[in-house]
């Protein structure tokens, strides 16, 4: 992460936060927010409320130095302060794995579905609503960012903004993975791999926001 547009945009993911909700909470504008993590600027006057939001360190945020995170310490047996390791971010609930979207291809993918349609449950450490629900990344159009096998948590209720990370379904009940972009009043689906191409919204119907991002090794 060599840019402040960088870390803005990985540690809001990080925190489980859309751009939206973010901005409302440091009361800027979540076009503001947008910009500065499209790397429109390379520092801002909300940059510390930002940091405090997603509990990281401001100087690190703003800079790319230090240690991300300040480790809490506490008074040693010997008189000698010991780092003291900071908890994960609490689980918030499970929601089903449903059937896979590939970013790049479309596959199906059922809407509405049933629990018993999950292939797998998933931890999120995000708020979770009635529908909430998590698919599969297969392909490439979407790396570097979310490579193959990347977990996507998924909430329908949410309206997507500019710059949020969408599960677009069309008319013949195929989805796809790929970022909500706006350009001279049009919106548009763009993979984050550059081999792909940015393709027009048009018909096609928003079926849920990426809010959250799990990695499984096995």
């Amino acid at each position: 992460m060599d840019t402040f547009g960088q870390r803005l945009r990985s540690v809001r993911e990080a925190a489980g936060l859309s751009q939206a909700s973010a901005a409302k909470a440091v009361g800027m504008q979540q076009p503001t927010l947008s910009g500065l993590e499209n790397d429109g600027s390379v520092r801002s006057t909300f940059t510390t409320a930002l940091a405090e939001l997603y509990g990281v360190s401001a100087t690190w945020l703003a800079t790319g130095k230090g240690p991300r995170k300040m480790p809490q310490v506490i008074q040693g047996a010997g008189g000698i302060a010991d780092p003291e390791p900071s908890p994960g971010p609490a689980v918030r609930g499970r929601v089903p794995l449903i059937s896979s979207v590939r970013a790049g291809a479309f596959v199906e993918a059922r809407d509405p579905f049933q629990p018993g349609d999950a292939q797998d449950w998933i931890d999120t450490t995000v708020p979770i609503q009635e529908h909430t629900f998590a698919l599969r990344v297969e392909g490439e159009s979407m790396l570097p960012d979310f490579p193959e096998g990347t977990i996507l948590i998924v909430e329908p209720s949410l309206d997507a903004f500019p710059n949020d990370f969408v599960i677009v379904k069309n008319g013949d009940n195929e989805a796809t993975f790929k970022q909500l972009v706006k350009d001279g009043g049009e919106y548009y689906l763009k993979p984050l791999n550059t081999r792909f191409p940015i393709k027009p919204l048009g018909s096609n119907r928003i079926i849920g926001v990426v809010r959250e991002t799990v990695r499984r090794f096995r």
